[in-house]
Formats: structure tokens, sequence, C-alpha cells
């Protein structure tokens, strides 16, 4: 995965140059990013039409996401809301990044669950804080590891932006059974050779 994210309020449009040179290949916004003047919607086609993959984020922190669910399902099926209304249904490609870090696995997994249910074959990363492994069950672990289109996303940074190794962030999920191929990284800044999400670059 060679993703970077782009900040609300940045420009309308990603330098697609910069990215190239970065080895991306994909963009995430955030989904209910309005993307003035075109709308975010009109920009995945625009971004799609000139080759890149696109990515849509929804986070569950409701003082930042006040319109996010709080049940689990809902939360599942919103993300599956998203993609409709920003118009990527009928073999669009577009994939899902659930921003949960809420340390509960039968909430997290519901979730999960409830979007693969309408969503069987839409790729989905899950995207949460470093070095959090203790608290997940195995039923969590299991569902990561055999779905197919689902990966773990640990950030490799706290909540400061202190960075925190890559490698830690990895061996912390495969210890408990994560399968290292369904760890990707949420990285702090561009690193090469990456393979996961860029934060800040755009």
């Amino acid at each position: 995965m060679r993703a970077a994210y782009v900040n609300p309020g940045g420009a309308a449009v990603p330098d697609q140059q910069k990215a190239r040179l970065m080895g991306v290949d994909q963009f995430v916004w955030d989904a209910t990013d309005p993307v003035p003047p075109i709308g975010l919607a009109a920009l995945l086609v625009t971004m799609s039409g000139a080759g890149w993959k696109v990515s849509i984020n929804r986070n569950t922190r409701n003082d930042e996401w006040p319109d996010s669910e709080t049940d689990p399902v809902l939360f599942g099926r919103q993300c599956s809301k998203d993609l409709t209304r920003l118009q990527r249904d009928g073999g669009r490609q577009c994939s899902v990044v659930m921003d949960i870090e809420g340390h509960d696995s039968a909430w997290i997994l519901a979730a999960l669950r409830a979007f693969r249910s309408v969503r069987p074959g839409r790729f989905l990363y899950w995207t949460l804080e470093p070095l959090q492994a203790g608290w997940m069950t195995p039923a969590l672990r299991d569902f990561v590891n055999l779905d197919p289109f689902t990966w773990i996303v640990p950030q490799k940074y706290r909540g400061t932006m202190a960075p925190v190794s890559e490698r830690a962030c990895i061996e912390n999920l495969t210890a408990v059974g994560f399968n290292e191929l369904k760890v990707k990284v949420y990285y702090d800044r561009w690193e090469e050779a990456f393979d996961g999400i860029v934060y800040g670059a755009f």
C-alpha cells in the first residue's frame, strides 16, 4: 500500500508530481471533507480518471466527527453509505479507512463485520494507535487475518506526534498472532519504501 492522507483545507487537487516522486499511488480523504469548490465526489472522479487509487476515511471520535454513528453496526453501515453518497458504487474503486481508536474489541469487530456484510469485496483498513495488541481478542485478530480485503494499520506515532518504531508497531501485532502480511503502517512522515499511509505530506 502506497497511500497518502490529504489534510482537509489543503489544495483542492493534491500535488500529483510530488506524489509520484514519493512513490504514492493512492490518496485518502476524510469522508466529510467538502473539498471546495468542486466537492469530494467530483474530486474522486477526477483523481481516478488521472490514474490514482482513491480512499475515504471516517473517524469515530465524536468531538471531531459529531456525525459519526456511535453504534458499531450503524458505524459500519455509515462507512458503506459514504461510498454511495460519494458515488463510488457500481464497482468504482475506492477503499475505506476506519479510524477506530476505542479499545473495545467487540465494538470494533461488529463495525468491521457490518461493513463487510454490505461491501463484501471492498478494501477496508482499520487504523488505531500504536502498541495496542494487548487488549485485542482472538476473534478480532482472526477476522483481520482471514478476511482477504481487510488490513490493520497501526499509527507509528502518539497523539503528540512522538514517533514510535515501525518494527515495534508490527511486532506488537504479530506477537499475538496477526499475520504480518495483514499489517500496514500509518507513518508520521514519508519514508523510503514505506508500506501503508503517510500522514502530513499533503
